[in-house]
């Protein structure tokens, strides 16, 4: 057994090429455990087995897996069972180590869930999910170093591994979906099925950051059962060409779950574009979703916001924005609630 502790940091080897050599140093053992606070670094060595990947009794800690630098790369994970590891939300952590902008790397095909999954791109690499369902049963983190780093449910074109014919998928994540760095969104034309992604937790969108939709893609949607926390820029950093902002104009959108929530920011000066906005909190209009979003929120003229259960309460300074607030009529479990600012 192998156990690393609580503050310790191991790493594999880097001899000259191991960025695009497989297994310049790979290691086994028959059982594993990384204590929470700790760290193993395994680099691009995919011929590694850790048996049996077991939590620790103080809990997880990190397990860092790099990609073979190579444009168009997969990440390729070491033999054993990780199960028991994912369940009590340890944490994956996928790196790329080529900073070319446009360059992609893929989420392997045939894992269906992680515990908290980090994703760690260098310079403006591109992130795509994998061909099938996944779950994160924790916190999603991505930290892409600039706005040009996407991260993309799909691509387009076929996969690079089987099964390569794209299909529709859901992305779960029972925790928080934290955007630290870089740009999520939609990309890849029409073809490849609906892509959806459904979080339990808060959206948050550091300065930066953002999440859009490239090119004419229909079929998503977004599912946010916490707040949504836009500490957006709205501008474009230098060298980059990818705008800091949420854009969902073209993604139907549903705020869910039992307990009060909030399109906000606490930094930032976002800009956030709505298309359509369902309001579905609790089962009566007691459980509140608060609109007090600052600097620029736009959405369409009519019919844009859909009420099912909850309250929506609209709380901006803007007249213009208010005049432009529609909703269709509300059941008995729904409100509207409109700050009046005359």
């Amino acid at each position: 057994m192998v156990i690393i502790g609580n503050g310790n940091t191991i790493s594999f080897a880097t001899p000259a090429g191991y960025l695009t050599t497989a297994n310049t140093d790979p290691h086994s053992c028959a059982s594993l455990q990384v204590e929470t606070g700790a760290v193993l670094d395994i680099r691009f060595n995919p011929s590694s087995v850790f048996s049996m990947v077991q939590t620790h009794p103080n809990g997880n800690g990190r397990i860092r897996i790099a990609a073979n630098s190579n444009d168009g790369s997969t990440f390729a994970f070491p033999g054993g069972d990780f199960s028991d590891f994912n369940r009590n939300l340890g944490t994956t952590e996928l790196y790329s180590t080529n900073a070319t902008s446009g360059t992609t790397y893929w989420l392997p095909n045939g894992i269906s869930s992680y515990g908290n999954l980090i994703i760690s791109p260098l310079g403006g690499s591109n992130i795509i999910f994998p061909n099938n369902n996944l779950t994160v049963l924790g916190n999603l983190i991505m930290r892409g170093q600039n706005a040009d780093s996407w991260f993309c449910p799909t691509w387009s074109g076929n996969y690079p591994t089987a099964p390569a014919v794209r299909v529709s998928k859901t992305i779960t994540v029972m925790g928080d979906f934290d955007i630290q760095g870089g740009s999520f969104g939609w990309y890849g034309g029409g073809g490849g099925g609906s892509q959806d992604i459904v979080v339990n937790g808060d959206v948050i969108v550091a300065p930066g950051a953002g999440i859009d939709v490239w090119g004419a893609n229909t079929s998503q949607s977004m599912m946010i059962g916490g707040s949504l926390i836009n500490n957006s820029t709205n501008t474009t950093a230098g060298g980059t060409s990818t705008l800091s902002y949420v854009n969902l104009s073209l993604v139907p959108v549903t705020f869910f779950g039992p307990d009060n929530a909030s399109i906000t920011n606490s930094a930032g000066t976002p800009r956030t574009n709505f298309g359509t906005v369902t309001v579905n909190k609790g089962t009566s209009p007691a459980t509140t979703l608060t609109l007090n979003i600052g600097n620029i929120l736009t959405t369409p003229t009519n019919n844009w916001l859909i009420l099912q259960n909850g309250t929506f309460r609209y709380t901006i300074n803007n007249p213009l924005q208010v005049q432009t607030l529609q909703s269709q009529q509300p059941p008995l479990s729904a409100s509207l609630q409109q700050q009046d600012y005359i």
